[in-house]
């Protein structure tokens, strides 16, 4: 017997953006694994890895055969496979034909549905070496790329051009050909160090070759280096690294390096006056530089830490040259600082007039116009000793897009608008709202920490959903090009988080009513295409949260408009559905509102009564109605439903004696109108309908 063998493979390639990198190694760890597994063949584990230059897969102790499988194949009903005579009929004889078989060969298989007439094979399972090279072409097609390309006549299209293929099993070249490149025992070291071809074994002999060849192919040791590496630097100048905090850098790095090689550098005393956001994103968000802080403290050291590819004999030389390169960009950002100040925002913000928001909705100065309205009227439900501040905010909010540092550093805007506005004497409170009001950008980012920021981020994003709708760039299935879903649930998370009960339907009329001259759409159609808008955004959310779809579409069924009472109601009856009488009480209770059916008649007449069940239905129903009514509008929703589960078993009591639908009309409208009542108590809550 053939003894168990590794397989190992490389993609070399162009450089591969280094953002594709760390789901380019999950999407192919699960296709090795999914390929494998399809084709019948055993393996032990596998590794994945990734460099700029190379995709490497690796799978130990592959089994060398397939193993066998025995197949069923199904065909017609075992009774109508033969006739009277037991000779095939023509479904069965159709059947044994396409299959290969003969009429002996056919046998008798139970399913659920009864026998049925089939044909039993035994597969015997194929060499692994004939199997992997195409499982591992289809596999190089299959990797989900954000973005491939075509570089040949050839009609494959990957990520970046493929240099080079290696592939071996059990240490011997695989059969692979793909985009007209084939495999071989041969890979490649650094571009510049040892760019000659290398022959392999396997993998441990390839990863031992390159390492030797200034490639340190494993990502994950690459990334320690990288960090371990940043630590000692800011052992040696006695400052702190904050490695969560440039985790994402550390990552893209990783992405852009085979030889990771770290260079020190100093910044001039001149540029430490600079805001620390300035510096910040002008050494890691421009240069992928590495910055450092002082012990104990917010602000930065005077040094920073630029990782290379490439050993050099003289490194002070590369060193000087990426001081060079940053000196160059923080002296523009300290002329734009210099000259920013020099003008007042509230110059910035008038000269907004001239700047197009969108052509359909006017300028910057007409969007600050509306959003004044909205965040007046937020400020006067929620906070009317804001009304002041919530003005001077808005007026300023959107004045830096005007200065040289935002023109340069465009992902500054709002972070700007506030160092400025602090520099120009505005309140704290000002500064922390025109900054604050962008957020939250994305998913999982930060909420506003204060009241005024939160007012002016809602009153941002209304007027971006509600009039960019209300002149049709609402979003499509093929896309939201203004990020309105974003902004919208970013609203949601604002009301939630501050516990804020503002009607949505409130607010989406006072977001249409200034804008109203610039939208075209019948303000009811308006109103109705937002809240819909605004429903799924929250229903999907509360769906992910982990709320089961059918709890969140019966909560958001029965009432929508106060979004942080549909939260609580979700939750209540999500909590209460994992009671053992959640079941029973959820069948009673539906069986009620599909009962009642558009009867609208709520008055009961207890002389109407027939029977003891009835009588026996109003009382438990007077017993709790009050106090049910009460915890409702407590937002206790959890406490009334257990208190209207008290009276599951009189309503199943009445269903099980009483005939509802009676022949006499008084006593038939009497008992839709008891029903109806009992459903008034849970209808507020959910419509149980739908679960």
């Amino acid at each position: 017997m053939k003894m168990a063998h590794d397989l190992f493979f490389e993609i070399g390639v162009e450089e591969v953006p280094a953002r594709f990198l760390k789901t380019a190694m999950a999407d192919l760890e699960r296709l090795l694994s999914e390929g494998l597994r399809h084709h019948r063949l055993d393996f032990e584990e596998i590794a994945v890895t990734a460099t700029p230059r190379r995709l490497v897969g690796y799978a130990h102790n592959i089994s060398p055969v397939q193993k066998d499988e025995i197949s069923e194949r199904l065909g017609p009903a075992w009774q109508a496979a033969f006739d009277k005579d037991g000779n095939l009929t023509k479904a069965a004889a159709g059947f044994a034909k396409s299959q290969g078989a003969n009429a002996e060969d056919l046998i008798k298989i139970e399913t659920p549905k009864g026998p049925r007439a089939g044909v039993r094979k035994e597969i015997v399972g194929q060499p692994a070496r004939d199997i992997v090279g195409p499982m591992l072409a289809t596999l190089i097609k299959d990797i989900p790329w954000p973005k491939s390309m075509r570089w040949s006549v050839e009609p494959q299209r990957f990520v970046r051009p493929i240099q080079w293929i290696t592939a071996l099993l059990g240490g011997e070249t695989i059969e692979l050909s793909f985009a007209d490149v084939k495999a071989t025992a041969n890979t490649y070291g650094h571009r510049f160090h040892s760019p000659q071809a290398i022959s392999v074994e396997g993998y441990e002999d390839y990863r031992a070759k390159l390492k030797a060849a200034r490639v340190i192919v494993d990502y994950h040791e690459r990334r320690k280096l990288i960090a371990d590496g940043l630590e000692k630097v800011a052992r040696d100048i006695g400052g702190e690294f904050d490695a969560k905090s440039a985790d994402k850098l550390i990552d893209e790095v990783t992405g852009l390096t085979e030889w990771p090689v770290v260079h020190v550098g100093s910044i001039p005393d001149q540029y430490m006056e600079l805001p620390k956001p300035v510096l910040v994103t002008t050494m890691a968000g421009h240069q992928r530089y590495f910055n450092f802080l002082r012990p104990d403290s917010p602000d930065l050291m005077p040094k920073f830490v630029a990782v290379s590819g490439t050993e050099v004999s003289d490194k002070d030389l590369v060193t000087k040259g990426y001081e060079r390169v940053l000196n160059a960009r923080l002296a523009d950002a300290k002329f734009f600082w210099a000259e920013d100040l020099r003008t007042p925002l509230e110059k910035f913000a008038e000269n907004l007039d001239g700047v197009i928001f969108h052509r359909k909705l006017g300028s910057y100065k007409d969007k600050i116009d509306r959003v004044q309205i909205i965040g007046q009227w937020l400020a006067g439900k929620l906070a009317p000793e804001l009304k002041d501040m919530t003005a001077r905010a808005l007026e300023l909010f959107k004045a830096d897009l005007l200065t040289n540092m935002v023109g340069e550093f465009p992902e500054l805007q709002g972070i700007m608008g506030y160092e400025y506005a602090l520099k120009q004497g505005e309140p704290k409170t000002v500064a922390d709202a025109i900054r604050e009001h962008y957020l939250p950008r994305f998913a999982g980012d930060a909420l506003p920490e204060t009241e005024l920021g939160a007012i002016c981020s809602i009153a941002d994003k209304m007027d971006s959903i509600v009039a960019g709708a209300g002149v049709g760039l609402a979003p499509t299935g093929a896309g939201d090009p203004y990020a309105l879903r974003r902004q919208a649930l970013g609203v949601i998370q604002i009301l939630r988080q501050r516990q804020w009960r503002i009607p949505i339907d409130e607010l989406i009329d006072i977001a249409a009513k200034a804008a109203k001259d610039k939208i075209r759409m019948e303000s009811g159609e308006l109103l109705r295409l937002a809240t819909e808008f605004f429903r799924l955004r929250l229903s999907n959310m509360l769906k992910t949260e982990g709320a089961p779809s059918e709890i969140v579409d019966g909560v958001v069924a029965v009432r929508f408009s106060d979004m942080v009472e549909v939260v609580d109601r979700t939750q209540a009856v999500a909590q209460f559905s994992g009671s053992k009488d959640y079941e029973a009480f959820a069948a009673a209770f539906k069986r009620v509102a599909n009962i009642i059916g558009g009867h609208v008649e709520s008055t009961v007449d207890p002389i109407l009564f027939e029977d003891d069940r009835e009588k026996n239905l109003w009382e438990a129903y007077l017993g709790i109605r009050t106090k049910a009514g009460e915890l409702v509008n407590k937002r206790k929703h959890l406490e009334a439903l257990e208190l209207i589960a008290k009276i599951r078993p009189v309503v199943d009591d009445f269903f099980d004696s009483v005939l509802v639908m009676a022949k006499e009309e008084k006593v038939r409208s009497n008992r839709l109108s008891l029903l109806l009542n009992i459903a008034s108590m849970f209808s507020n809550i959910a419509d149980f309908r739908k679960m």
